[in-house]
């Protein structure tokens, strides 16, 4: 009988510390990084487009070639394209000025 009595106080005993242990002293938690998608790094296309909720476009970023010449120091020199904003019926709104050109950045 005395042997039958100490399984069940250990089984009792047991239980009790496992229960107590899982909810006074919980065990930590350990997060993992999460890892989105990579980031992209370069996004190409000829034009963007901006649409309003009922998908209707409102307006345009795209390019075109100059219509004049472009002239540096007297000498001609081939086309280039251009940055334009046009609005939802395909009327520019805005390009840089006839004969602009980009430049590298500089320090200076």
């Amino acid at each position: 009988m005395k042997h039958k009595l100490t399984i069940a106080l250990a089984f009792a005993a047991g239980l009790l510390g496992g229960l107590l242990a899982r909810y006074i002293n919980p065990q930590p938690a350990f997060a993992q990084a999460v890892q989105g998608p990579a980031a992209t790094k370069e996004v190409r296309a000829q034009s963007f487009s901006v649409v309003d909720p009922g998908n209707h476009v409102i307006g345009t970023l795209t390019w075109r070639l100059p219509t004049e010449p472009i002239q540096e120091n007297g000498i001609a020199l081939p086309p280039i394209p251009q940055i334009v904003l046009q609005d939802a019926t395909g009327h520019q709104i805005w390009s840089p000025p006839s004969g602009t050109l980009f430049r590298q950045l500089s320090s200076k």
